[in-house]
């Protein structure tokens, strides 16, 4: 089959190429041409000025003599060794007034107008260039050197020049002119054959058509893949329709799914209760020993039963303690005490962190959780604990309101600067979603989409409220996206400070000092004597079993004046303090046991139910090292006191 040439009106691959070869060609040649010439001129113009700069200076030394004793016979025999180069056409002397003294050459030398400076002058023309070299005396300048310079060998060596570069241009144009008449008969016509086919293909729908062999590999590599396309337009266009008619189907069937998912939802306040420190303090208290005694029992020789109901209590227990964190952490924002913490943050770390800990019950729901942490690789600074109470209240929800699909938590970077990084952390889940009536009043402090979530679902509403506290705090925001029967996306954002990899790495080792703190409590300090000091007798017992398995010696006591009755020349190497105690507290009996001289460097650990930031802060005041907060987990127990008896070991 023989094919048409281009269509009209059109300019062929290898005309085009023909003059973009001709044009980029003699723009390079003429950029070439212009800086050689400019650059020849300037060089040569420079040489000869040169040249003749340094005879004048000579002339003029010599000729200070010659005007100083008025000879003019050997002015004149000065001036004629002018004559020496071909290219001075006239010369001149001057004296002092400027008094023409000898001339050589052309009568229409006129007086410089330079005459009387210290250095020398040039002046260019367009045929010939005028040197005036001072004449200088006893440091004085006594006349002037005149020298007119022809400029014709510079022209005749640019003329020359401008010729060579002419024919190395045309010889370039026709070698150019070869390369594309080569190009064309090797590549182009073929590949213009093919074009050819693939219009003819366009046009009649016959996809019998095949493209020819070509001695080019890539040309006849394309021509198979040509061919190869066309069978596979038949099969695509019969798979098209069938799956035209399938979507079809699907897009009805989920219309008419997001229809049906569609609810509406009452909105309704609930009250907002204050909770004080003190109430606090009362709850924890018998929390610590409800939860530490259930973990001494776990320990014993239990049945599955009883394994199953110390389970039950410890849910239980979890659930009210941080319902009170809740609570005591909003009284704390609204009363403005919250403060945060800053330590290294490796974003990826926390947010695997928060679904390790949410994995399970994920998984008793059917549901996947993954994570995704994207251009997050630098260490950076903020309150780790925070951050993951926030991401862990949005996961929870997350969880708790969805029955099936994934939830997936997200971390990304979205303002960056060099002193902070803006991070967005956000939690998607494929729940029933929020109705768009309820999205404003959601981040309230007790409140819920719906009355019925409560019934439910159970919470109190508390989780989103803090997390918006806590994002502000942090120097960001929060909220919510979210479509009915879709899902809801719920974000906040971090402003998390930057910091250099030791400090990540510092960060990270503490991170890791919790695991197994309590064997190498027995390996490295079993025998060491401590002190317990507590008015709850409960909690005292509590401490004591705890720690029974640690291989420590546990001295107790009452409250402070037992505590520094027993403290004297015992050789205690550390004591755990609680503060609100009868008799003497533990602050007064901290600054007593740090003013002896055995006392200065025992390690001191607070272990209180006062969980403000001003309580931690008069302990450490009051000379203690640690704070932990009542009810604790064992782990932080363990983990506590190896770090402070590894510090006082290695001091000893």
């Amino acid at each position: 089959m023989k094919y048409s040439a281009f269509p009209s009106g059109t300019v062929s691959l290898i005309e085009r190429l023909r003059r973009i070869n001709q044009t980029v060609l003699v723009a390079a040649l003429a950029i070439v041409a212009l800086v050689v010439l400019v650059s020849g001129l300037f060089l040569n113009l420079r040489a000869l000025v040169v040249d003749h700069q340094s005879a004048g200076k000579v002339l003029g030394e010599n000729a200070g003599a010659v005007l100083l004793f008025d000879d003019k016979r050997a002015a004149n025999d000065l001036l004629a060794s002018l004559l020496h180069s071909p290219n001075v056409s006239a010369g001149a002397l001057y004296d002092r007034e400027g008094m023409l003294f000898a001339r050589l050459g052309r009568s229409d030398v006129t007086v410089p107008e330079t005459l009387g400076q210290s250095g020398a002058v040039v002046f260019y023309g367009a045929r010939s260039v005028r040197i005036v070299e001072p004449v200088i005396q006893g440091g004085e300048p006594v006349g002037a050197l005149l020298m007119d310079v022809d400029l014709a060998p510079v022209s005749r060596m640019l003329g020359w020049q401008a010729l060579v570069i002419s024919l190395a241009a045309i010889v370039a144009l026709l070698f150019a002119r070869w390369m594309v008449v080569r190009l064309s008969s090797s590549v182009l016509l073929p590949l213009d054959r093919l074009n050819c086919l693939m219009d003819d293909v366009s046009q009649k729908q016959d996809y019998s058509l095949r493209a020819g062999d070509s001695s080019v590999i890539e040309l006849n590599r394309l021509g198979a893949g040509f061919n190869a396309m066309l069978e596979q337009i038949r099969l695509r266009d019969e798979w098209l329709a069938a799956q035209r008619n399938r979507l079809e189907v699907a897009v009805a069937e989920r219309t008419a799914e997001l229809l049906g998912a569609k609810e509406a939802a009452d909105a309704a306040n609930l009250a907002k209760s204050a909770f004080l420190s003190n109430m606090s303090h009362e709850i924890r208290t018998p929390m610590n020993a409800i939860l530490g005694m259930a973990n001494i029992l776990r320990r014993e020789d239990i049945t599955p039963r009883q394994a199953e109901y110390l389970g039950k209590i410890d849910a239980a227990g979890a659930h009210l303690l941080s319902i009170i964190n809740n609570i005591l952490d909003l009284s704390k924002i609204e009363a403005g005490k919250f403060e945060l913490d800053e330590a290294p943050v490796d974003v990826a770390e926390l947010v695997g962190n928060v679904r390790s800990i949410m994995a399970e019950r994920a998984e008793g729901k059917g549901l996947v959780l993954e994570t995704a942490v994207n251009g997050l690789t630098v260490p950076l600074l903020g309150d780790s604990t925070r951050l993951r109470q926030a991401l862990i209240n949005y996961t929870i929800n997350a969880i708790k309101f969805s029955e099936s699909g994934t939830v997936t938590l997200r971390a990304c970077p979205v303002e960056e600067s060099a002193q902070a990084v803006l991070v967005r952390f956000a939690v998607e889940d494929q729940g029933e979603g929020v109705p768009p009536d309820a999205l404003p009043r959601l981040f309230g402090a007790f409140e819920q989409a719906d009355n019925s979530t409560t019934r439910r679902y159970g919470g109190t509403g508390l989780g989103l409220a803090i997390t918006r506290h806590l994002a502000r705090l942090m120097g960001g925001e929060a909220g919510v996206e979210s479509e009915l029967g879709r899902g809801s996306t719920f974000w906040f954002t971090a402003r998390l400070g930057r910091c250099g990899s030791l400090s990540a790495r510092r960060g990270a080792a503490g991170r890791q000092a919790a695991s197994g703190a309590e064997e190498m409590l027995r390996q490295r300090h079993a025998g060491r004597r401590i002190l317990v000091v507590d008015d709850d007798p409960m909690n005292r017992e509590v401490a004591q079993l705890t720690l029974a398995g640690s291989g420590l010696i546990v001295d107790l006591a009452e409250d402070g004046r037992q505590a520094l009755t027993r403290f004297e020349g015992r050789g205690y190497a550390l004591v755990l303090m609680d503060v609100q105690m009868p008799v003497m507290d533990g602050l007064d009996a901290t600054r007593a046991m740090r003013a002896r001289p055995d006392g200065a460097s025992v390690p001191i650990v607070a272990m209180t139910a006062n969980a403000f930031t001003e309580d931690k802060e008069l302990c450490i005041k009051a000379g203690m090292d640690d704070f932990l907060v009542k009810p604790f987990d064992p782990e932080l127990l363990f983990s506590t006191l190896l770090r402070w008896l590894d510090r006082s070991g290695a001091t000893a």
